[in-house]
């Protein structure tokens, strides 16, 4: 399949990752409201990774807006286990990036299903332990990744919990274009610190590569978040000054893409 190449065009700030400063955002008209609430549990997974992996993809693929939110939290869940809980570290594909200059991009097997699920970006002649990793899945079931997710890093809330957050990117369409871009580390109290379950997500509505609209979700309930001369405040804790956030009518620009070419060459999909 030939990836839609992206513009880089515009950034916004991202301090926390090298790669992640390259992330433009995208998005997709979706409906306020979530069919479901619950996520795949890992706890009722006797098969393996790789069956409960099967079972996620199955109960929430293709994508829907309307469950957009609980096939989030599903696939957040799906990305931790591949993180912090694989069966297997085996390397399939390890070379320099296509996309990326002075970057290698490393495929791992990490369910023992013989494919890859899990890649790290990381200096050519570095370390491969390397901070800018992630995973990614093919809901649409055509064989091309439709969702990635991104690690993003250690946030802590205002009473001193730790979480992890991470920056998904969706194909909604899987037409080979990311339009949908989820981010955490946002702060809808004005408190300076992110909340864990609230997210923005950011839309490329009629896919044209344009930013449309953005909206926030915090624990599944919607909010429309409304231009502000044209800028749409994400309350991103990385970046919360007003002209750092993305712009309505912006060029949709995305790692995501990026990295999807990135596994494309590699696996040949």
């Amino acid at each position: 399949m030939a990836w839609k190449r992206t513009n880089l065009g515009k950034v916004f700030s991202y301090p926390l990752l090298s790669l992640a400063a390259l992330l433009n955002v995208a998005g997709f008209q979706a409906s306020a409201n979530a069919r479901e609430n619950s996520v795949v549990s890992s706890s009722d997974d006797n098969s393996g990774l790789s069956r409960f992996e099967a079972r996620t993809i199955d109960r929430y693929g293709p994508f829907e807006a309307d469950r957009r939110w609980s096939t989030y939290r599903a696939m957040s869940e799906l990305f931790d286990r591949f993180w912090r809980r694989p069966t297997s570290r085996r390397t399939l594909f390890d070379a320099p990036s296509k996309s990326l200059e002075r970057s290698n991009f490393l495929i791992e097997d990490r369910d023992e299903d013989g494919s890859g699920e899990f890649f790290v970006l990381y200096p050519r002649g570095g370390n491969k332990n390397s901070q800018d990793f992630g995973a990614y899945f093919d809901l649409s079931g055509d064989g091309e990744p439709d969702w990635i997710v991104f690690y993003g890093g250690t946030a802590m809330t205002s009473s001193g919990g730790l979480f992890w957050w991470h920056q998904h990117g969706i194909d909604s369409n899987a037409d080979g274009g990311f339009d949908i871009r989820v981010v955490g580390m946002i702060d809808m109290d004005g408190d300076g610190f992110p909340e864990e379950d609230a997210t923005a997500w950011v839309y490329d509505s009629d896919h044209d590569g344009l930013i449309d609209r953005a909206e926030h979700i915090v624990e599944g309930r919607v909010t429309e978040i409304e231009p502000v001369n044209g800028y749409l405040p994400l309350n991103w804790v990385i970046s919360p000054e007003l002209e750092k956030q993305p712009r309505v009518g912006d060029a949709v620009s995305s790692l995501f893409g990026l990295i999807a070419a990135d596994i494309d060459a590699q696996t040949g999909s």
